[in-house]
């Protein structure tokens, strides 16, 4: 089974704002199961859609490079997912997240995303 990590309420996060978002990938379900070694893995995705199955607002990769997916330590299963201004700029409400790993395909993590909208804009 996959770890649920449900994303901005607390702490809040706001349209149009950067974002470092800190995963750790477990080898399980709980918050305390063992961490998952991702150096096996040759790609990973983590995408944003409006709900569970739609197609993805945006993905970020490992493979475009630590603009996108930075691979903290990857041995621990560590890594951050950068969300950058322009991603979420346009977007409020509840959304969908998850990660993906491959080969697979393996989605160790999901949950929700919630976007607060934002009073001051650019």
């Amino acid at each position: 089974m996959p770890l649920e990590q449900n994303v901005g309420l607390t702490p809040l996060y706001f349209s149009g704002d950067a974002l470092r978002l800190e995963i750790t990938v477990r080898n399980g379900d709980l918050p305390t199961s063992p961490v998952l070694d991702l150096t096996p893995f040759t790609e990973i995705t983590w995408a944003l859609a409006r709900k569970q199955g739609a197609a993805a607002l945006f993905t970020k990769k490992l493979s475009v490079g630590p603009t996108q997916i930075d691979p903290v330590d990857l041995a621990q299963g560590r890594i951050d997912v950068l969300i950058n201004n322009a991603d979420t700029a346009a977007l409020k409400g509840a959304f969908y997240h998850e990660l993906q790993l491959e080969p697979g395909p393996n989605t160790p993590l999901f949950g929700s995303f919630e976007i607060q909208a934002d009073t001051i804009t650019p």
